[in-house]
């Protein structure tokens, strides 16, 4: 059921509810479902534009993906996802380029853990919202 359909039916048993507790009830839970499509629609606006890195490093941890990342002063950035036992791979992003990482991070864990809870999620994401990017490969 689409999100609109289901925040129409909750606030129509709202307003057939008899009892004011119960109207209460189906009409927060029509205000959590809003809530609950705007925030999957800013993640989704959010990670597909050029995620956030610190929310994108707090996904990939939820979903048990290492990954890491290093600076050396006038070296740049070295970053890497994954770990020595199941496949390592890095790549390095000079100073002025720090806003690719987080891009970078996205889709090397789409393609390298695609059975991963974060690779579901953006599929999902992608799926529910659609978002021009010509950097996602998920």
């Amino acid at each position: 059921m689409a999100v609109n359909d289901q925040i129409r039916a909750l606030n129509a048993k709202a307003a057939e509810s008899v009892d004011p507790n119960d109207a209460m009830k189906f009409a927060q839970a029509a205000l959590n479902v809003a809530h609950t499509a705007q925030t999957v629609a800013h993640t989704a606006q959010t990670l597909e534009k050029g995620p956030d890195l610190q929310y994108l490093l707090q996904a990939l941890y939820n979903s048990e993906i290492n990954c890491g990342l290093q600076s050396f002063w006038d070296g740049g950035w070295t970053v890497w996802i994954g770990d020595d036992m199941n496949g390592k791979e890095e790549a390095t992003f000079d100073n002025d380029r720090i806003w690719d990482i987080a891009t970078w991070l996205r889709d090397r864990a789409c393609k390298k853990f695609p059975e991963s809870g974060f690779a579901k999620l953006m599929a999902d994401l992608r799926a529910a919202y659609p978002l021009p990017s010509p950097h996602f490969h998920g």
